[in-house]
C-alpha cells in the first residue's frame, strides 16, 4: 500500500577449516538491511545496508567494512518500463543481482568468477530502464539497459602498461577526472517449462584519462525441474591495454532436493584473469531449519587456494 515501509535484510555465519591451516575459525560473513518504501502507486524507493568480510578461500580479496550498497528511486510509467535512478546493482549476468544474498546463494563460497573478475557485490551510480514484455508466445522477455558512470582504475607502470584488477574498481560513485560514461544491457527469456537464458553485455572506459576500454560478454542460463535445478554463467572480460587484455571465467552448478529439508549441490567452476587458469570443485550439503534459517556444509577442492571445509548459518529476517 501507498505510504508502507519495509525493512528486513540477511546474515551469516562462517565456519572454516582448510587443510593447510591448524586452526579453525568462526566469521560473521555479511549483517545487511534491506529497506524499502511505496511512496505511491507509481514510486518506490530503496536502499541496502551491508557489513562484509572478505569472499572466504578467494583467489585475492580485500577486507570488506560497512558500505551503503545501493540506495534507489523506481518509477513504473507502465508494467514493461520502470525507470530507476540512484545506486543499484549492476545487472550483469544474474549472480550480482539475484544470487549474492547469503541466504539465497545454494554454497558459502561466490564462483571465482564473481570475486576476482567482476566485481561482487557491483553496484554503479546512474540510470537504468527495465521490465518484461508479455510476447503472447510461450516465453516472456525481460530486458534491462543502463547508462553509469562505470569502473575506474589501474595502474600504469613505468613500462607504460597497466595492471588493473577489475573487482577493485567498483564504487566510483562520482566521476571527478572523465564524463566518460558506461552502457549495458541484459535480455533475457523465460518459459514455463522452467528454462531461463540471457545475455549481458557491459563497455565504458576504465583508465582515468578515458582512453581505454573494458568490454564485458555475459551469458547466463538457468534449468529448473521439479527437485532438480542446472545453472551456469559464462563472463568474457577484454581489458584495453592491460598487461593482461583477455580474462574469462565460468561455473556450472547442479542441485537437488529431496526429504523437504534437505538439498545436495555440486559446483565446478574456473577463472583465467592472469593468463592461468584457476580451478575449483565444491560439493554441498544444505538442510533447512526453518523457512528464513538454512544450515550448509560444503567441501572445496582448487587448484590455487585451499583445499578445505566451509560451514554456514545463514539468517533472513
Amino acid at each position: 500500500a501507498s505510504g508502507a515501509l519495509e525493512i528486513g535484510g540477511y546474515a551469516d555465519v562462517l565456519y572454516m577449516k582448510m587443510d593447510d591451516s591448524p586452526e579453525t575459525t568462526f566469521a560473521l560473513g555479511h549483517f545487511v538491511l534491506d529497506i524499502a518504501g511505496e511512496l505511491s502507486d507509481n514510486v518506490v524507493v530503496a536502499a541496502e545496508l551491508e557489513w562484509a568480510r572478505a569472499e572466504p578461500n578467494a583467489l585475492s580479496a580485500t577486507e570488506t567494512d560497512a558500505a551503503l550498497v545501493c540506495a534507489y528511486l523506481d518509477y513504473t510509467f507502465t508494467e514493461p518500463v520502470i525507470l530507476r535512478a540512484g545506486k543499484f546493482l549492476v545487472p550483469f549476468n544474474v549472480y550480482n543481482t539475484r544470487l549474492a544474498p547469503a541466504d539465497v546463494a545454494k554454497l558459502a563460497t561466490a564462483p571465482f568468477m564473481n570475486v576476482n573478475l567482476i566485481p561482487s557485490k557491483w553496484a554503479e551510480t546512474g540510470i537504468q530502464v527495465y521490465g518484461t514484455i508479455d510476447t503472447d508466445t510461450v516465453a516472456g522477455l525481460d530486458y534491462t539497459v543502463y547508462l553509469v558512470n562505470g569502473l575506474e582504475g589501474g595502474f600504469v607502470t613505468p613500462l607504460g602498461t597497466i595492471i588493473a584488477d577489475i573487482p577493485s574498481m567498483k564504487n566510483n560513485d562520482v566521476e571527478w577526472n572523465d564524463s566518460d560514461k558506461a552502457v549495458g544491457t541484459r535480455i533475457g527469456i523465460t518459459t514455463p517449462a522452467g528454462f531461463e537464458a540471457g545475455m549481458s553485455y557491459y563497455m565504458g572506459a576504465y583508465t582515468e584519462d578515458g582512453k581505454q576500454d573494458l568490454t564485458m560478454l555475459g551469458v547466463d542460463a538457468t534449468y529448473d525441474f521439479e527437485a532438480f535445478q542446472l545453472r551456469g554463467e559464462y563472463v568474457d572480460a577484454s581489458v584495453d591495454g592491460s598487461t593482461v587484455e583477455d580474462r574469462n571465467g565460468f561455473y556450472l552448478q547442479g542441485a537437488y532436493k529431496f526429504l523437504d529439508k534437505y538439498e545436495a549441490v555440486l559446483r565446478y567452476d574456473e577463472v583465467d584473469v592472469t593468463g592461468t587458469s584457476a580451478d575449483r570443485f565444491t560439493l554441498g550439503g544444505n538442510y533447512t531449519v526453518t523457512d528464513d534459517l538454512t544450515f550448509r556444509l560444503s567441501y572445496e577442492w582448487s587448484s590455487e587456494v585451499q583445499d578445505g571445509l566451509v560451514g554456514q548459518l545463514a539468517l533472513r529476517f
